[in-house]
């Protein structure tokens, strides 16, 4: 890893599958979380994966190549601005060239379509129910976490999920706004939380 938390862009890194969990670029993704997100990646064939909150990469690496191999698109949403929890710089993009780097070094450039935008307002580019799984990972403050999700909602399709990072109570803004939105996740897995679209009403006051 390098000071900016990419992995050595040099050469062409292991095949993504064949690596071990401290091998991936920097972040907070576990195993069991990674299991999980392949898993519902897996149910998405020559669809539309999106992930809101994408930092260097360590989370979206995990379904990259389950999304090419099935033709599904994958979507990477990120300001590259910095962290904020991390108290991260704020302005230019100085994360975007050491996401790229990961992702060219892992092999896996070829399989993402990277947005550079904000998290809420990049939903506009989709049509409404055009979406088969959304990952939201972005700041995790509460008013942040509600306009997250709620710009996404509208553009799952029936039967799409929306994954969420962070459940637990080191992020209670984040708690807070899952359980006023939802109710509760319907699974948890790790810090991972998960929401089927299926039925209306399923977000609330939507």
């Amino acid at each position: 890893m390098t000071a900016a938390g990419q992995v050595n862009s040099t050469s062409r890194g292991p095949r993504p599958d064949s690596m071990e969990n401290d091998q991936w670029p920097k972040g907070w993704f576990t195993p069991e979380e990674a299991a999980a997100y392949q898993a519902e990646a897996r149910r998405v064939r020559g669809g539309t994966v999106v992930e809101v909150g994408v930092y260097l990469g360590r989370s979206l690496s995990r379904v990259a190549p389950i999304c090419r191999l099935n033709g599904t698109r994958l979507v990477a949403i990120d300001n590259w601005k910095g962290c904020v929890e991390l108290g991260e710089p704020g302005t230019g993009v100085e994360l975007l060239e050491p996401f790229r780097a990961n992702m060219e070094w892992l092999g896996l450039w070829d399989a993402i379509d990277p947005v550079s935008g904000d998290s809420a307002l990049s939903a506009l580019r989709f049509a409404e129910g055009s979406v088969d799984l959304v990952f939201i990972d972005a700041t995790h403050h509460y008013p942040a976490v509600l306009t997250d999700a709620r710009a996404w909602w509208s553009r799952l399709r029936w039967g799409g999920v929306m994954l969420g990072h962070d459940y637990r109570a080191e992020f209670p803004g984040l708690v807070r706004a899952v359980d006023e939105l939802f109710g509760e996740p319907d699974a948890v897995a790790g810090s991972l939380w998960k929401v089927s679209k299926a039925w209306p009403g399923r977000l609330r006051g939507c």
